[in-house]
């Protein structure tokens, strides 16, 4: 479920979006009918249109990437989550069925989790990588779910 912080940044960044074309909307406008504008036209332009319209931009891409991020970490927590619960040993295709998420995005989690030491690579006799859950990380892990 997504947080109210990034439901509002993302409607202030569509909000600024519009707003410039509005603006420039009414600008078009206004230089139609007013034949001497004491102000540059470009400054009107950059200040009214430009400006809200690339600071939209800017904050709907921030809230799009802070979104992608909270995927990320509660996919991070569901697979320690999941490997505590079994005897600690995971594979990529088993996490990426039981939670319905890309191969490559769950291959990814993984990898980074096995580098901050959370989890430990091995390959089965099959040659299949398994990550299984380092024992302290377990322990603590097991007695927070």
């Amino acid at each position: 479920m997504p947080r109210f912080s990034n439901i509002f940044t993302h409607l202030v960044g569509i909000a600024l979006i519009v707003s410039s074309f509005v603006s420039l909307l009414i600008f078009g406008i206004i230089s139609l009918f007013a034949d001497a504008f004491v102000v540059n036209h470009y400054v009107l332009f950059a200040v009214f249109c430009l400006s809200p319209f690339c600071l939209g931009i800017f904050i709907f891409m921030k809230a799009r990437q802070h979104r992608q991020m909270d995927k990320r970490y509660e996919l991070e927590v569901a697979a320690m989550k999941y490997a505590a619960k079994g005897e600690g040993k995971v594979t990529v295709p088993e996490i990426a069925m039981k939670f319905s998420k890309p191969v490559l995005m769950v291959d990814e989690v993984m990898r980074d989790l096995q580098s901050r030491g959370i989890f430990e690579v091995m390959v089965s006799e099959d040659g299949v990588l398994v990550y299984k859950l380092n024992h302290t990380v377990k322990k603590s892990t097991a007695t927070a779910i």
